[in-house]
């Protein structure tokens, strides 16, 4: 019988975790959503001095494969993956930290331009998108 591990963000008391403090979920979850496959949240540091991309697994996930395949994420080569930062330490639940630059999305982008990009930025968008 699987045991159930607590949900970190609900044990976490003061909505942190590790040493950040939640800011957001990410991701909108319920009915009509599309799967995500871990919990991913805003968070910044105490101080407010960093903020990063912090994941937690999913109800239900092996908490070893979790924490083995985000340690993994930390060597992968490649200046667009995000890797790992900072993981959750011993006897701790699994989490990891990442790097986090807040973007536009294209929808806001386009508003904000007022209509199409220039054609400089569709450029660019598109050599870095070729890339990945």
């Amino acid at each position: 019988m699987e045991q159930r591990r607590p949900d970190p963000v609900r044990t976490a008391g003061s909505r942190g975790i590790g040493p950040y403090h939640l800011i957001t979920r990410l991701d909108p979850t319920g009915p009509g959503r599309p799967p995500v496959p871990e919990h991913r949240f805003i968070a910044s540091t105490a101080d407010g001095a960093r903020t990063v991309l912090l994941s937690t697994p999913l109800p239900g996930t092996d908490p070893v494969r979790f924490a083995a395949e985000a340690a993994d994420g930390r060597a992968m080569p490649g200046p667009w993956v995000a890797g790992a930062a900072e993981l959750a330490g011993p006897g701790e639940p699994p989490w990891y930290a990442a790097p986090y630059l807040p973007v536009l999305p294209l929808a806001a982008a386009l508003d904000v331009q007022g209509g199409p990009l220039p054609e400089r930025t569709v450029r660019a968008l598109g050599a870095v998108l070729a890339e990945t």
